[in-house]
């Protein structure tokens, strides 16, 4: 019974995977670069002696996918 259902699940995977790939990735590879402003609407804030806890500082974050990478050569 556990053979035959690790079978059907490689099966099943193969057809996804390998016969129907190239179908299920287009759409995720438009959907990959994403560039999101959000603009920081507070301000400081302040404790009651008047020193800062919070500042609006830029924040960057950089993901860098194997498929977006150009050369390695290139991103060092």
């Amino acid at each position: 019974m556990v053979v035959c259902a690790l079978l059907v699940l490689t099966v099943r995977l193969y057809q996804l995977q390998i016969l129907r790939g190239d179908e299920y990735s287009a759409p995720v590879g438009e959907q990959l670069p994403q560039v999101l402003f959000v603009p920081a609407d507070r301000g400081m804030i302040k404790d009651r002696q008047a020193r800062i806890l919070v500042d609006n500082r830029p924040s960057f974050d950089v993901f860098l996918t194997p498929r977006s990478a150009r050369a390695r050569s290139a991103t060092r």
